[in-house]
């Protein structure tokens, strides 16, 4: 993929002040994806995750890069920082709600990455679930779409999800509630279309009533590369 074009600036950025940890951080997201390059001001190659860990050897407490290396990492993949500590894909992001225990980012991929069954120990022993970190960034932001979306995903239609004032969701009520947030989501269209019998109405926070026809409709109209939409609505009008 191509570089962004603000990247040559960036570069300068770190010619300049090679000890500005955001300057590597903003760097590496110009690279489309983890064995991506970049030429630096004294012509070597630099991959994405060595910029990240080069802002971490500037600045070992910098949220940013912390999460953004471990978006680099697989499930089993390991990274040696400067410092000498390793850590795999989730100890980084422990590592970032150790430093900023309110950070959705983190506490939102942390929970991605577990499978249901499992917990993580966070600062001061506090354990948590893949839905107590979902329920958790919304207590932080109640505006989060994301956190509704992946919650509604996360359980059963038989379980409901917790919101912030203790009132229980539906699964269908979370994707509701995920649109409510962000009416451009392609995904909790689709979810919620996942969700309702052929025939049947749901009622939007917007007034609107939708089918699960105008879902997947709606879904396309939001993302008109979604493959699943297309395939479910085709299936529908079968």
């Amino acid at each position: 993929g191509k570089l962004k074009p603000r990247h040559p600036v960036l570069v300068a950025a770190v010619q300049l002040d090679p000890s500005n940890p955001l300057a590597y951080v903003c760097l590496a997201h110009c690279l489309p994806d983890p064995c991506s390059d970049v030429v630096l001001h004294d012509g070597q190659r630099v991959k994405k995750r060595m910029l990240l860990i080069e802002a971490l050897r500037n600045d070992p407490e910098c949220p940013y890069a912390i999460i953004a290396l471990a978006a680099c990492l697989g499930d089993s993949d390991k990274v040696l920082l400067a410092d000498g500590r390793t850590f795999t894909r989730n100890g980084l992001y422990i590592e970032a709600l150790r430093i900023d225990h309110i950070n959705i980012k983190a506490l939102i991929s942390l929970a991605n990455c577990l499978p249901r069954d499992r917990a993580v120990t966070l600062a001061g022993n506090n354990i948590k679930t893949k839905c107590d970190l979902y329920e958790f960034a919304l207590r932080i932001d109640p505006r989060c779409a994301e956190a509704y979306y992946e919650l509604a995903c996360a359980i059963s239609s038989r379980e409901s999800g917790q919101l912030p004032g203790g009132n229980l969701l539906s699964k269908a009520g979370l994707f509701v509630e995920a649109i409510a947030c962000d009416c451009l989501h392609a995904r909790a269209y689709v979810g919620l279309a996942r969700c309702l019998g052929a025939d049947e109405i749901i009622p939007m926070a917007d007034k609107r009533r939708m089918s699960k026809r105008d879902l997947y409709i709606e879904a396309i109209a939001c993302d008109p590369l979604s493959a699943t939409a297309y395939c479910n609505l085709g299936i529908l009008l079968d």
